[in-house]
């Protein structure tokens, strides 16, 4: 693997160019925690109900999991492919200019880095945020200032994240890894409890199958909305992608890292719907949104800790949501980092902290969008934004794996998948794209599509023309004289 891993490198700088910046700490037990970490997050707890809505009856509910875990796996494996053969951060973005060129990659790294990234890590925190809330309201509350807590209290762990990543490496794969084992342990909770409810007889809503439940949706047009629920739920499964660079050996570690923490992600949200279900009706699944939370008071009133069981499963709640936010975050540094080297965005994003070695400009800046985007917008909205701005970056990606098979054939590839894979991925993407546009047109949609024109504003005299945006330069000398920061070789 090692000698694989020379000759890749060789090639790789012969036909892309440039070297890499930033240290090798990540090995494969950080990699298969940061793949779990940052997928199993606020998804599990918040989608669950309305999967179900737009499935229509359990059996489909079941299916349409699986399925996504399926996805989610293959499309990783086709960025384990770009990954090894361009070890460069920055995932979707470096892929698409090596693919499709300077600005289909310009307007991804544009929209991932107003959009989808900061989005991610605001849906997470508010997630986490709407259950430690939730611990002191009676449920009479105005939904105003319900809002108005939720938010702030997302912002303080938004900076809370950024001041843990700006310091250390160390510090944020410390934090990853514990309470990636933290969730694991919550997880596992429910799992156990769920099995001890199925050796007590309660089978009941699992043996509806295909039944239709009342009040959900069984049409063509809702399924794929259940799909495109559901993927949020699976999302990260790219981010070791973002940081290649960081990666001890990623030809081995990569694909391992995958094909280790996506099944078992799948595997543990199956069994977590199961014990939900066993103590929870259909239709109480899809119109409550602490889902864990009354899954808790339910299941440990048996032993009489119904007190204490809404306390604890928050605790849990938020230690996942903490932990992917963790993630999210540490991801999105790397990919503005990327962005800036490249001279796509402000030089001043690729600076990095000459004494902690993180990329501190790119994470200040995306923390500060994250925090604007808690502050004004509810979850709902967000994860319209945020799911489909982000199937629309991967789609590009997926066609760039197929153009750079023909574009580059000589090029080494440790790791190949079936040409086929990126091909389903790719028309799968767009299916995912339109239906919801013709289905549940939005004005989240328009969003996305008024900063893609944005962008091509911005590319044309600022990128293209390379002209310089006023006082940016004065803003980088302060930088490099205050001893603080150091701009990375471009």
């Amino acid at each position: 693997m090692r000698k694989d891993m020379r000759i890749v490198n060789h090639h790789y700088k012969k036909i892309w160019g440039g070297k890499t910046e930033l240290k090798r700490e990540i090995g494969l037990m950080s990699g298969i925690s940061m793949v779990v970490g940052t997928i199993i997050g606020s998804g599990i707890f918040i989608n669950t109900g309305q999967v179900l809505l737009k499935s229509g009856s359990i059996a489909m509910f079941f299916i349409v999991w699986t399925t996504c875990g399926l996805l989610a796996t293959i499309g990783a494996l086709t960025f384990v492919e770009l990954g090894t053969i361009i070890p460069l951060s920055g995932g979707s973005y470096i892929y698409i200019m090596k693919g499709l060129g300077d600005i289909p990659a310009f307007l991804s790294a544009w929209i991932s880095v107003l959009i989808t990234r900061p989005a991610q890590a605001s849906i997470i925190c508010k997630g986490c945020a709407q259950y430690i809330i939730s611990l002191f309201l009676t449920g009479n509350e105005v939904y105003y200032y319900k809002f108005l807590a939720e938010s702030f209290f997302s912002a303080a762990l938004l900076c809370i994240l950024l001041y843990t990543n700006y310091k250390s490496v160390r510090w944020s794969l410390r934090i990853q890894n514990t309470l990636t084992w933290g969730k694991m342990l919550a997880i596992f909770i429910i799992i156990i409890g769920g099995f001890y409810n199925l050796y007590l007889g309660k089978w009941k809503n699992l043996m509806l199958g295909f039944e239709h439940i009342e009040g959900t949706q069984s049409t063509p047009t809702s399924f794929p909305l259940a799909f495109y629920l559901c993927l949020f739920a699976f999302d990260g499964w790219n981010q070791l992608s973002l940081i290649v660079e960081e990666i001890q050996n990623p030809t081995r570690n990569l694909p391992l890292a995958i094909c280790i923490g996506l099944p078992l992600v799948t595997i543990l949200y199956v069994l977590t719907n199961i014990s939900y279900l066993t103590v929870i009706s259909p239709t109480e699944l899809y119109e409550k949104d602490a889902i864990a939370l009354l899954w808790a008071r339910r299941v440990f009133n048996f032993w009489g800790l119904e007190n204490y069981a809404p306390i604890i499963m928050a605790l849990f709640v938020a230690m996942s949501t903490f932990g992917s936010a963790n993630g999210t975050i540490f991801s999105t540094g790397r990919l503005m980092y990327s962005v800036g080297r490249n001279g796509h965005l402000p030089r001043i994003l690729s600076f990095i902290h000459i004494n902690n070695l993180t990329p501190s400009v790119s994470l200040i800046f995306s923390s500060m969008i994250s925090v604007i985007m808690v502050l004004f917008l509810d979850i709902e909205n967000l994860i319209d934004i945020f799911s489909f701005a982000q199937w629309g970056i991967y789609g590009s990606a997926f066609l760039s794996c197929i153009v750079l098979r023909w574009k580059y054939r000589d090029v080494i590839r440790p790791f190949k998948v079936w040409i086929i894979i990126p091909i389903i991925m790719t028309f799968l993407t767009l299916y995912l794209l339109v239906v919801p546009i013709i289905t549940d047109p939005r004005a989240e949609y328009l969003y996305v599509i008024f900063c893609l024109s944005i962008g091509l504003v911005y590319y044309g005299p600022f990128v293209w023309k390379n002209i310089t945006i006023p006082g940016s330069e004065h803003i980088v000398k302060t930088l490099q004289k205050s001893g603080l920061n150091y701009s990375s070789t471009r």
